[in-house]
């Protein structure tokens, strides 16, 4: 995993990656300890060494070091079969538990695997400010003069915007300094790591500093109310719809490029007086496109905790690809699920199919429409074949729902998303029992 130094970490607010006090560290694996797992694990899939890819899971550590209760929370490329293997292997590693006040405590821990090969790992294209960290301190904190620190785990893009972030630690407990330093991601642009010359996906950590000024209370700035843009908004800009405001000039030359605004709602959910964050190249209109693609941008009149949007606000990537300009291009992001189907929907779906035919599986390929349902859908596969299989999946597509703007700034509308289903059909029937011979 590309990870930063904490001189350079500091160069990014200047106020990065202060050590863990003794009195309050979160658990971690034992230093080489993971290599004995890593390597039973890829001795028993030695099929994981032809794929590049990156895997984290999230388990509960309990005090006594023991590991448990592992949940998946990321895999590239989606659904690649390193994340499973992570999976089964995570409570074989040896964790030291977090501590407290000096005394072991139980906690969590994410551990994650990277297996992304780059000859140049990704860099520095635009950092946040101490304003920007301000605007996203947690309110209890900053009113309480309350100082913190978080390190996250993030993807890099070809394009260098962040995506799939987690929280890898953070410090101290309770004061959701692992949020914000969530909500800090769209401001991040990174130059992409590279291959042979070419961008390529990688991970990166990134250890983040909130630092009170002497210990006193912070400014007014922090506390605001930010939504975060990955989500599923009642109407985003199409694929067809960012093609079509990419600038002339960048679109001449082939150019890439993205734009970070920071816009306000208003109580309809609209955005209004958006101002330029940031811009990476500059001078190609990439900022100037951005500002113009919020017209299209609405969202539901209350955030998911079921706030209104009134004095609210969101930090917007927006980024723009030459693929996208392309007749077949499909510059989206990896779906995330905002909707579906129930344990209770799959099995009236297959209510017809026989029983004993093993381990459903059908793939639906459909596309996205505003508000993140599904329409044109198709039975791209289904196993086993001849059964019928496709068109009772087909009825579960109504109840799939995705976000519609990525967290790296891409379009979701108007893109083709495929839908994997699983169903356990069960044991057959069993044969009826002879009936007693008469006269006996």
């Amino acid at each position: 995993m590309v990870r930063f130094s904490t001189g350079l970490a500091a160069a990014l607010l200047a106020l990065l990656a202060a050590p863990a006090s003794a009195a309050d560290t979160p658990a971690q694996i034992a230093k080489g300890a993971a290599g004995p797992a890593y390597r039973a694990m890829f001795a028993a899939h030695p099929e994981l060494r032809a794929q590049p890819a990156e895997a984290a899971v999230r388990c509960k550590v309990s005090a006594a070091g023991a590991v448990s209760g592992c949940t998946l929370q990321r895999a590239y490329p989606p659904n690649a079969p390193l994340g499973p293997a992570l999976l089964a292997a995570a409570p074989s590693i040896p964790v030291q538990p977090a501590t407290r006040r000096g005394e072991p405590v139980d906690s969590d821990i994410l551990i994650d695997l990277d297996r992304l090969p780059a000859d140049k790992p990704a860099d520095w294209a635009r950092k946040p400010t101490a304003a920007d960290l301000l605007a996203v301190w947690p309110k209890h904190a900053l009113s309480n003069g309350i100082s913190g620190a978080a390190t996250l785990s993030c993807l890099v893009n070809l394009q260098g915007a962040l995506f799939d972030c987690l929280v890898k630690s953070e410090r101290p407990a309770g004061e959701s300094f692992g949020v914000a330093a969530l909500a800090l991601t769209p401001q991040f642009l990174m130059k992409p790591a590279t291959r042979g010359g070419q961008p390529v996906v990688s991970e990166v950590g990134i250890p983040i500093n909130f630092q009170t000024s002497g210990g006193g209370r912070g400014p007014p700035l922090g506390g605001r109310t930010t939504v975060d843009a990955g989500m599923t908004w009642a109407r985003a800009p199409s694929l067809a719809e960012v093609a079509a405001a990419y600038p002339a000039r960048a679109q001449a030359r082939k150019v890439g490029g993205r734009a970070i605004l920071f816009c306000n709602f208003t109580a309809e959910g609209r955005l209004q007086t958006c101002s330029t964050v940031a811009e990476e190249p500059r001078g190609d209109g990439f900022a100037a496109a951005a500002r113009k693609l919020t017209k299209d941008f609405q969202a539901f009149t209350q955030t998911p905790d079921g706030k209104g949007l009134r004095g609210a606000s969101v930090q917007l990537p927006v980024t723009f690809d030459p693929k996208m300009l392309e007749t077949a291009g499909q510059v989206t992001g990896a779906p995330k699920w905002a909707g579906l189907p129930s344990a209770a929907d799959v099995t009236a779906a297959f209510a017809d199919v026989p029983k004993g035919i093993g381990t459903v599986r059908v793939v639906l390929t459909c596309t996205v429409q505003q508000g993140g349902w599904m329409d044109g859908c198709a039975v791209k596969s289904e196993s086993p074949a001849g059964k019928g299989l496709g068109p009772a999946a087909l009825a579960l597509a109504k109840k799939v729902r995705v976000i519609t703007w990525t967290d790296e700034g891409l379009p979701v509308v108007g893109g083709h998303v495929d839908i994997p289903i699983r169903y356990e059909s069960g044991a057959p029937e069993p044969a009826p029992a002879p009936a007693p011979a008469k006269g006996g």
